[in-house]
Parts: structure tokens; C-alpha cells; sequence
């Protein structure tokens, strides 16, 4: 692994523009992702990974996203003060990636066969190759059958809506990996498949990664997928990353209150009276939830909030409780057996409404 890394990002913040004003959806990112590694980016649905992906590639909106502050850094060249032209050809030639939703991502005009073959050809144009579209059809053909697509000769010929989600992700894999870019940047690959194709498929980008010494960004929610695959483990959230280990130090002895929660909530098969009720007595609000209070706050006033008084005991039931002022909102949190304290004694306790009235 070298000493410079292959891509780099400081203090990366991006804001988008809403009725209400600016969102902070990323407030200041810093990673690093050297060659030959294994990045993982976790976190809950609307913490910012999509948007740390897009950020890096460029390709937010212009007229609703705003980058106020941010240095990216690709091969140890600045990309901010490029031109447009000069780093989307920088870009291109050293970065490939699977989007999260396959059917955005293909043209439904065109057959898959157009698709890989444009690829392909760019790819061998960059390294002054004219490549036939004959010659391309074959390396298209190559590149689905070892994402495991019955019939690629066929499938070829088709368009994106005449194929189920699972296989347009599969196409996706194969056109990004018949690329040949140093770092992949792949977007929940494998939500859309089963368990055993996406067990395959990624044993496949294992594969190509040590014969290909290719650098992977995987960009996911699936801590489980993350232990087996990924170098290093990032956590995300509310727009921060919050924890950065190794994947062994971190599902060992996890830091970040956050990072402990997360790990907590993977399904274990095991008697409830076993889970330590300090697991259970802090509860922590979504990334989504959390701004549509307030975008501004810190993230200490946004904890203090959110605590669950210590006073409590191990919880034994689930209520809703009032934890937002806008009508139609509310938290669900874990309420004790014991008779909750004044709130002059305990003055973290909220009023608390039934699970069956409307919040």
C-alpha cells in the first residue's frame, strides 16, 4: 500500500438549498483512501453517503447543492481548481461507479449491449487502443457471464426495462469493473440481489482486486457484509464522519457512542435477559429526523436531547413519546417497568403517549 493515497477529501461540506433554507447535509467529511484498499462508508439512510459519492465525482446539482468548503485530491492533483473538461477526463480515467439505483443509471433507449460497448471503447480510447464493436460485444459478453448473467448473447441485445432489478444491478457491476479504473466506488451493490448472487458477485470483486489491484469504496448500511470485506470501516453521521478504525478494532471496541448503537442493533440470536441493559438505555434519532428539527444545531445540544435519563431502568416495553413539535412526528423509544421518577428528580422524562394514540 503506498504512502500518498489515491484520493483524498478535507473538510468537505455540502449544503442544499430547500423552501426553509440551506440544509447542512455534510459538514466537514475528511477520508483518505489509499491504493489496493477496502473502504467501507456506513451509516443509517440519510446520513450522506450518497452525497460524500457525488461530491466526489461531481456530479451534484448545481442549482440546489452548494459546496462552501472542500479539497479534493485525486492522485495527488487538486481537482477544485481544474476545468470542468480537464478533471471530468481525470475522472474518467481513474474512477468507475455503481450507482445505488441501476435503472437510473441505464439509458432505456439504448440495449445493454450499447452500454458496455461504449465502455469498454472508452476505456481502450484512454489508453490509445481503437477497440471494434465486434471486439467489444466479446469483452461484453465476458464481463456478464462472470457476474453470473445466464445468456449474455442475449441479454446483450435487450433493454435496461426488459430486465429485473437484480440483473440491471449485475450489469452495472460488469460495465464498472470491464472499465479497468483504479478505484471503484460502488453504492449498496448488492441491495437489489439475493443472498447468494450477492455472496458471489462479491467474491468476484475480491478476485479482480488482487489480480487487478483495483481500490474499492463500498457505500453501505450492511455492517455484517462490511466485517468480512473492508479494510477500514468510516461511520457517517448526521453529515460527520464520526469513527474511523479498522475492521477489527472496530467491531471489537467500538469508541463512538453512535458506532456502539449501530452494533448493537444487528439481529443476535440470544436470550433477551443476556443483551446488557446499558445497550438498550440510550436512544439515538435518525440523520433525517434529527435535521428536520433544526440543521444548526451542535451536535452536543443534539445529544443532551436525545438522551434517555440514566435514572431509568432496563426498559421492558416500547411507548411513542412526544419528541418533536412538528405535528405528525414522533420517536419511538424503550420505556422502563418502573414507575418513572418526578420530573423535578429525573428531568430528562418526557410525556409519553400510548402506541395506539395518533402522534
Amino acid at each position: 500500500m503506498s504512502q500518498s493515497p489515491l484520493m483524498e477529501v478535507k473538510d468537505l461540506r455540502v449544503w442544499y438549498n430547500s423552501y426553509r433554507g440551506y440544509a447542512k447535509v455534510l459538514d466537514g467529511v475528511d477520508l483518505h483512501i489509499h491504493r489496493g484498499e477496502k473502504i467501507g462508508l456506513v451509516g443509517e439512510a440519510g446520513c450522506g453517503k450518497t452525497t460524500t459519492m457525488k461530491a466526489l465525482m461531481h456530479l451534484l446539482p448545481e442549482r440546489t447543492a452548494k459546496i462552501p468548503t472542500g479539497e479534493l485530491f485525486l492522485e495527488g492533483q487538486a481537482l477544485n481548481p481544474m476545468p470542468e473538461k480537464e478533471r471530468a477526463a481525470l475522472l474518467r480515467r481513474h474512477i468507475s461507479m455503481v450507482f445505488q439505483e441501476p435503472a437510473s443509471a441505464l439509458n432505456p433507449v439504448f440495449t445493454i449491449g450499447d452500454h458496455m460497448v461504449d465502455v469498454v471503447r472508452s476505456a481502450e480510447a484512454a489508453k490509445g487502443v481503437r477497440l471494434s464493436k465486434k471486439d467489444g460485444l466479446e469483452r461484453a459478453a465476458e464481463a456478464l457471464a462472470q457476474v453470473l448473467i445466464p445468456d449474455p448473447a442475449r441479454i446483450l441485445t435487450c433493454y435496461p426495462n426488459q430486465l429485473s432489478g437484480g440483473m440491471k444491478q449485475r450489469v452495472c457491476i460488469a460495465m464498472a469493473v470491464m472499465a479497468q479504473r483504479d478505484l471503484l466506488i460502488a453504492d449498496e451493490p448488492g441491495t437489489a440481489l439475493d443472498v447468494s448472487i450477492q455472496a458471489k458477485v462479491i467474491n468476484m470483486l475480491m478476485r479482480f482486486r488482487r489480480e487487478r489491484e483495483m481500490t474499492y469504496l463500498f457505500i453501505t448500511h450492511d455492517l455484517s457484509l462490511m466485517r468480512n470485506i473492508a479494510d477500514r470501516i468510516v461511520i457517517l453521521y448526521l453529515g460527520k464522519v464520526c469513527e474511523v478504525a479498522d475492521t477489527r478494532t472496530f467491531f471489537t471496541t467500538p469508541r463512538h457512542p453512535y458506532t456502539q448503537m449501530l452494533l448493537s442493533a444487528i439481529p443476535v440470536v440470544s436470550d433477551l435477559s443476556s443483551t446488557p441493559p446499558t445497550s438498550r438505555r440510550r436512544s439515538w434519532p435518525s440523520s433525517w429526523a434529527a435535521r428536520r428539527r433544526s440543521s444548526w444545531e451542535t451536535d452536543e445540544r443534539r445529544e443532551q436531547r436525545w438522551r434517555v435519563p440514566l435514572c431509568c431502568a432496563a426498559p421492558t416495553s416500547w411507548r411513542r413519546t412526544e419528541a418533536f413539535p412538528i405535528p405528525g412526528t414522533c420517536w419511538w423509544r424503550a420505556e422502563s417497568s418502573v414507575p418513572s421518577p418526578p420530573a423535578a428528580v429525573c428531568p430528562g422524562t418526557r410525556p409519553a403517549m400510548t402506541a395506539g394514540a395518533s402522534g
